[in-house]
């Protein structure tokens, strides 16, 4: 792929051949009464004000924080704390917060969700804990539903209406998904502690079915890490 890079400012941004093309055939670029010249310079400065090359960066972040959180390797502590995993999103969130302050609610929750995951280094999410591992999640889920307001505001301002169809699915099947998880957990709890072959089945069913939504809300911040680059 052809590219080139330019700099406005403190901003380097770079185009792929299509920009570059547009460029080198129009010498005219950015004058006011050239059309193709207007075009591209409003479509380079919608993507510097609305952060596009933060993205990258940002959902970087976000994505390795939230991967660090669904998966746990314990070796008598967790080897992948959960705190570190807020840590990162909540610095990614940080990054975009000037261009998308819709983000804020997102940002405390997780500096929030950092401090309380705390403990989770230490302990494991047995029948003792399992109130506080109850209420970890509820957290999380209200961390996740903020950055889905977020990642709506983000599409919307990038005017990619199949992007934001999209976000407004997955964040619809994921809050359905995990509010149904936990009405579920209590009675799924109780269930496998009488080693009912029928619960057990049940539960294994429900660990499936969260770790598929995961990877499908992990997807599609990728998707969002990446949009920087479709734009340009």
């Amino acid at each position: 792929m052809v590219e080139r890079t330019y700099s406005q400012g403190n901003d380097r941004f770079t185009l792929t051949r299509q920009y570059v093309r547009i460029l080198s055939d129009n010498k005219k670029f950015g004058h006011k009464h050239t059309q193709v010249g207007i075009l591209v310079s409003f479509k380079i400065k919608g993507i510097l004000e609305c952060g596009g090359f933060k993205l990258r960066t940002a959902f970087g972040r976000i994505f390795w924080g939230f991967l660090l959180v669904l998966i746990d390797i314990d070796v008598f502590i967790d080897l992948l704390p959960n705190p570190v995993g807020y840590l990162l999103i909540f610095s990614g969130i940080a990054i975009l917060l000037d261009k998308y302050p819709i983000g804020k609610k997102a940002y405390t929750t997780a500096i929030l969700l950092t401090i309380v995951s705390i403990p989770t280094i230490f302990i494991h999410a047995t029948e003792k804990w399992w109130v506080y591992a109850f209420g970890l999640g509820a957290l999380k889920l209200l961390l996740v539903f903020f950055l889905f307001q977020l990642m709506l505001e983000i599409a919307r301002v990038q005017d990619d209406a199949q992007l934001f169809r999209k976000t407004s699915s997955t964040m619809k099947f994921y809050m359905i998904s995990f509010i149904l998880v936990y009405i579920a957990t209590p009675f799924t709890i109780n269930s496998v502690n009488q080693f009912n072959s029928t619960s057990l089945a049940f539960a294994t069913i429900l660990a499936v079915a969260i770790l598929i939504v995961e990877i499908i809300f992990l997807l599609l911040l990728l998707k969002f890490r990446h949009l920087d680059e479709e734009t340009a």
